[in-house]
């Protein structure tokens, strides 16, 4: 025994509706293509820096060239910059940071005492 599917006629029922999706590519590539422009449009705008720029970026600091060496110095006679066997470089620190290179603890406090002084000599 074999089952027949029988033929569906739509004028005969006018309730069914067919099950078929419209082939249409152009359109489902025309909206992702949007959606990406909306995406990147948004992320473009999150990525704006609302900081305004360090105005201590062009200074320039010590750098020991030694591939052990992960700190930079803002001052030339830091104990820890004593330790460098190598030449000692001055960069400007924007060019430190951007090397991954962070403040050196000794110069940091020193930095922080010379605003603190400086500060209190304004009031």
């Amino acid at each position: 025994m074999y089952l027949v599917s029988a033929e569906v006629n739509p004028e005969r029922n006018p309730g069914f509706k067919w099950n078929k999706k419209p082939n249409n590519k152009y359109v489902n590539k025309k909206y992702l293509i949007l959606i990406i422009f909306i995406f990147s449009f948004f992320v473009f705008l999150s990525c704006g820096k609302d900081e305004p720029p360090d105005p201590r970026a062009n200074d320039y600091v010590y750098v020991c060239p030694s591939n052990s060496a992960k700190a930079y110095h803002t001052f030339r006679d830091c104990p820890s910059l004593k330790n460098c066997s190598k030449d000692i470089l001055e960069v400007t620190r924007r060019k430190a940071q951007e090397n991954e290179r962070i403040i050196c603890s000794n110069c940091s406090k020193r930095e922080a005492e010379k605003e603190n002084k400086s500060d209190s000599l304004k009031k």
